[in-house]
């Protein structure tokens, strides 16, 4: 614990060296010790380290057991670093909700990620769980995860607006179902020109209640 709270000061005045070997030597005390170990994987990511965080959260697992938020940790880490590697991103996505926990962060990610390598219907049914969640509308339609392409830029969709509202409409494109969007968030000429029917192409983004169009513009013929 001496060794955390050095490591945690350390940080805290900017010296990398000195957290790292503080987190380092807390560990070999206590290989099993979860907070640590998240501590300093978290340093090492900051510290252009990803490799390292990735071996110190796999290093967690085999000392600590199947645990939860190092799973957590570890697959979003995989699928920032390492995104080819799907099967092992599953794997820990999934190991981190197999505990009933309220945090729902872990199957918010699951979600994403499932939706992202085409199981749409397992994305959708985690989709669904966190549907049954009280939360606040404001924190509900929080986007918290955006697609994007190779580069790292947001990946372009096509479709055509399948349902059209006074404040909201759908998107029917390659997904399995329409895809919701706000016509608050269209620039004001594009909110003229919309009409069921129109072609239009976006990004797209994940909220606590499912996917959602991101930046819709109408294609003009």
């Amino acid at each position: 614990m001496l060794w955390q709270l050095q490591g945690k000061l350390e940080q805290s005045v900017g010296t990398f060296e000195g957290a790292q070997e503080a987190f380092r030597k807390a560990l070999q005390e206590r290989p099993s010790d979860v907070v640590t170990r998240l501590l300093y994987a978290k340093l090492l990511e900051n510290k252009g380290k990803a490799q390292d965080a990735i071996n110190s959260l796999r290093d967690g697992l085999a000392s600590a057991g199947s645990d939860r938020r190092l799973h957590h940790r570890l697959g979003l880490l995989l699928f920032k670093y390492q995104p080819s590697n799907e099967a092992d991103i599953e794997t820990n996505l999934k190991a981190a909700v197999m505990v009933p926990s309220n945090d729902y962060m872990p199957r918010f990610h699951l979600a994403c990620f499932l939706f992202q390598t085409g199981k749409y219907p397992e994305a959708y049914d985690h989709f669904g769980l966190l549907n049954e969640i009280e939360i606040p509308r404001s924190e509900a339609y929080e986007v918290r995860w955006n697609v994007k392409d190779a580069s790292g830029n947001p990946r372009y969709f096509i479709g055509r607006v399948a349902d059209l509202g006074y404040d909201f409409g759908f998107i029917a494109c390659e997904f399995p179902r329409d895809i919701y969007f706000s016509r608050w968030s269209l620039a004001g000429d594009e909110r003229r020109q919309i009409k069921k029917n129109s072609q239009v192409h976006f990004s797209l983004g994940f909220t606590l209640r499912g996917p959602i169009a991101l930046g819709v513009k109408v294609d003009i013929p």
